[in-house]
């Protein structure tokens, strides 16, 4: 019971091809480029073969002003579109209808749409002065192939000149911090005393030692003598 739930699940939910990359593009187009190439080698298989995109990014492209006459027009073509839907149904249900009804109901729900159409762009709060289409796309479309294949699908793509890889984002060197030279002088760190030159140059005398009390003695009465004679 396991088993069958889990393989149904997988297959609700399908999972991320696995294999080698043997390609990236930036286009869907170049993508398909390297598969034709790849599908032109009769000694190739080509069923295991994915394109996965990857990077995927929402586009709105622009595509022109938008006006009170573009919103009606737009509204009259969705009007044409449900007239010929519903005179068809009626065709169907009556085949002896008469084709001036077709033609009335298709005439009145190209107004209606129209008059829809204006005054749904009249009342509403946001509105845009352009038209646009969104789209979803990818960065980049990896071609991805069974690992035991990588090596062949390389060598096809490469060899026919069929790989446009997409190229790689440069690395950019760290900046190289040059060395200090042993030989130029040690700047002292800033906020220190600087020191003179001249007490750099020559050492300090060593300090006198203190006379003891027999020193001062003798000296007195050396100086007595001295003034005596």
């Amino acid at each position: 019971m396991t088993q069958p739930t889990s393989s149904r699940i997988r297959s609700r939910f399908p999972q991320i091809p696995t294999g080698d990359t043997v390609a990236s593009y930036s286009s869907y187009e170049d993508a398909m480029t390297a598969i034709d190439q790849l599908a032109r080698n009769e000694g190739f298989s080509i069923e295991a073969i994915s394109i996965v995109g990857s990077d995927l990014k929402s586009v709105e492209r622009v595509t022109g002003r938008m006006s009170s006459w573009r919103a009606a027009l737009g509204g009259a073509m969705s009007g044409i579109m449900m007239g010929l839907f519903f005179g068809a149904v009626m065709m169907l249900l009556d085949p002896t209808s008469n084709i001036a009804v077709l033609a009335g109901i298709v005439l009145l729900a190209t107004v209606f749409g129209g008059v829809w159409g204006l005054i749904s762009y009249a009342v509403s709060p946001q509105k845009r002065e352009f038209t646009s289409a969104m789209q979803v796309t990818a960065s980049r479309f990896d071609v991805i192939v069974p690992r035991e294949l990588g090596a062949q699908a390389r060598q096809i793509l490469g060899g026919a000149g069929g790989a446009h890889l997409a190229p790689a984002t440069p690395v950019v060197p760290a900046p190289q911090v040059p060395a200090p030279d042993a030989s130029a002088p040690v700047a002292p760190p800033s906020g220190s005393a600087e020191v003179p030159a001249d007490a750099l140059a020559e050492p300090a005398p060593p300090a006198t030692p203190p006379r003891t009390y027999g020193e001062m003695q003798d000296e007195l009465r050396r100086r007595e003598r001295e003034g005596g004679s």
